[in-house]
C-alpha cells in the first residue's frame, strides 16, 4: 500500500467513506516539523467534513488534438484566459514528450509529441510536417502576450523549451513553486503537495490509469 507521505492531504475512498489521512500524533511528537503540514490537514478535513461525497469540478480537456482543434482551443479558451498556465513533460531529461495547457480551472487542452510502446517511442503525429505546424502552435501560444503560470516553469519549462525548441516564453506572471518558497521557506515545494494542501479533490497521480508513466 502507499506511504502515509504519499496519501496525506489527499481525500481518499475508503470502506469507511471519504477519509483524509495525515500524520498520527505520536509521529508527530517524534518528529515536530510534522506539526505545521498536519494542522494544515486538519484544517482541509474540517472543510471536507461539510459533505460526505468527494467533489470534484466538471472538465472540458481536449486530448489527442488535431492542428485546428488546437487553434479552435486556443481562440476559445486560451486567448481569453487571465493566467494561462502551462506545463512540459520530459522522457528522462532529454526531450519534450508533451505540453499542456489549461486557461482556467475547468478547461485545459494537451498536446502529445511522442509516447513510449512495447519499448519503442512513437511519433504522435502522422508526419513531420504536421508535428512542425503542431511546434508552431505552441511557440505561438508560449510567446503571446496572454498571462502565463506554471510550476517551476522558469527554471525548468522555460529552459527546456528555449534550448530544444527556440521558443522564448513570454509574459511570465507567476512561478507556483517561486510562490510557494515565499509562502513558506520551509515547507515541502511540489506540486502534488501543493495541490494536497489547496485543493479539495483527489490526487491527480492517485487516479491515473497509467501506472509505470516513465516522464519526469
Amino acid at each position: 500500500p502507499p506511504s502515509i507521505s504519499k496519501l496525506r492531504g489527499n481525500v481518499v475512498e475508503s470502506e469507511f467513506g471519504k477519509v483524509l489521512p495525515t500524520h498520527h500524533p505520536t509521529s508527530v511528537l517524534r518528529n515536530w516539523s510534522q506539526r505545521i503540514v498536519t494542522i494544515l490537514d486538519l484544517h482541509k478535513a474540517l472543510r471536507e467534513s461539510e459533505s460526505p461525497t468527494i467533489s470534484t469540478l466538471p472538465r472540458e480537456i481536449w486530448t489527442h488534438p488535431t492542428i485546428e482543434d488546437c487553434y479552435n482551443w486556443f481562440n476559445l479558451y486560451g486567448s481569453k484566459a487571465e493566467l494561462l498556465a502551462f506545463d512540459i513533460e520530459t522522457v528522462l531529461n532529454r526531450q519534450i514528450s508533451e505540453i499542456s495547457f489549461a486557461s482556467d480551472s475547468i478547461h485545459a487542452l494537451h498536446i502529445p509529441f511522442f509516447y513510449k510502446e512495447n519499448k519503442q517511442y512513437i511519433n504522435w503525429w502522422p508526419d513531420t510536417a504536421t508535428e512542425v505546424k503542431a511546434w508552431k502552435f505552441v511557440k505561438m501560444i508560449l510567446e503571446s502576450d496572454v498571462p502565463k503560470i506554471g510550476q517551476n516553469c522558469i527554471q525548468y519549462d522555460c529552459y527546456w523549451l528555449l534550448k530544444e525548441m527556440n521558443i522564448a516564453v513570454k509574459n511570465i506572471q507567476h512561478d507556483t513553486m517561486q510562490l510557494s518558497h515565499a509562502w513558506a521557506l520551509e515547507l515541502e515545494k511540489s506540486l502534488g503537495f501543493l495541490g494536497s494542501i489547496f485543493l479539495d479533490e483527489r490526487s491527480w497521480k492517485g487516479i491515473r490509469t497509467e501506472t509505470n508513466k516513465q516522464n519526469d
